[in-house]
């Protein structure tokens, strides 16, 4: 249709226009790079991710055959790039099968357990990269809010590790990336310790000036769904 074929023609930064048929040839093309094993874990998660900032729509089946390939892979790819392989998902709207989101799950769930034996007796860096893969605090923020959009509720050991993970690099984590942890909780109808939110408010509290109207106001009705009430200190 006349407007399939109009979502499907994109300008990219460089101004280039990019057409239906050339959209369909490099989407081909990915996958069949992707069968002969050419493609890196990190290969593809750019793959999905540059597709997403672009603002294009592949067609779904497309998306289900490259998740499909690299299921049974996914236990190599490193946590950098397994977070910017979901966050890509999520901006395309695109939820794997269940199967998939649980191969997901106990990957990262690995992951995370390696990321905190390594942090032991580290002083906390800002954004620093993990040895095992580059897992910033960006990315562990990320990744709870793609489950969130995507509408996939962790289980009990994913969201335990992911916690204790956030809790140990509290310090390393943007403002920005607190509303973005409490607001994926709250949408996932989660309920963390009070501990846990006591101390994700502190360090928007020490990044209060950082913040936006809209970010402080997100995160006070993501408080309020979480039934969870800050220090009067904060609060005024």
């Amino acid at each position: 249709s006349r407007a399939r074929q109009s979502a499907l023609q994109h300008a990219a930064p460089s101004g280039l226009f990019l057409s239906q048929s050339w959209l369909q040839q490099y989407f081909e093309a990915v996958l069949q790079v992707l069968e002969q094993g050419h493609l890196s874990p990190q290969g593809v998660s750019t793959v999905v991710l540059a597709t997403a900032k672009l603002g294009v729509q592949p067609p779904e089946h497309w998306l289900h055959a490259l998740c499909a390939a690299i299921h049974p892979s996914l236990h190599s790819f490193p946590p950098q790039a397994l977070s910017n392989l979901l966050l890509g998902l999520a901006h395309l709207g695109y939820r794997p099968a269940d199967s998939w989101m649980n191969e997901f799950e106990s990957v990262v769930s690995g992951q995370l357990q390696q990321c905190l034996v390594e942090a032991q007796g580290r002083a906390p860096t800002r954004h620093r990269s993990s040895s095992s893969g580059g897992l910033t605090s960006q990315h562990l923020a990320n990744m709870m809010w793609a489950l969130a959009a995507l509408r996939w509720a962790p289980g009990s050991q994913l969201l335990g590790l992911h916690m204790v993970c956030c809790a140990m690099r509290v310090g390393e984590l943007r403002g920005c990336e607190v509303v973005q942890l409490v607001q994926a909780h709250a949408q996932l109808a989660l309920q963390p310790p009070r501990s846990w939110l006591e101390l994700c408010c502190a360090q928007v509290y020490s990044l209060a000036d950082s913040l936006s109207a809209s970010e402080v106001a997100a995160l006070a009705q993501a408080c309020v769904r979480l039934r969870h009430r800050p220090t009067s200190e904060w609060l005024t």
